[in-house]
């Protein structure tokens, strides 16, 4: 199924999905990600993850959120 996305998209990057979007990100996916404080996300924007200003962007920008 990823072989065909784009760009995944997560909204919310706490413990759990951050975990998850960094094995996203790991199997050469791109990902944009929204969370309320960016500063929580910084590892991952660190690493690449694209950055979102709002979770209406993340779903406009990406194929699967």
């Amino acid at each position: 199924m990823f072989n065909q996305i784009e760009h995944v998209g997560f909204v919310g990057l706490g413990a759990m999905g951050s975990g998850i979007a960094r094995r996203i990100m790991d199997a050469g996916h791109p990902v944009i990600g929204w969370n309320r404080t960016r500063s929580k996300a910084q590892d991952l924007l660190d690493d690449g993850m694209g950055w979102a200003d709002t979770p209406r962007e993340v779903a406009e920008q990406c194929d699967v959120v």
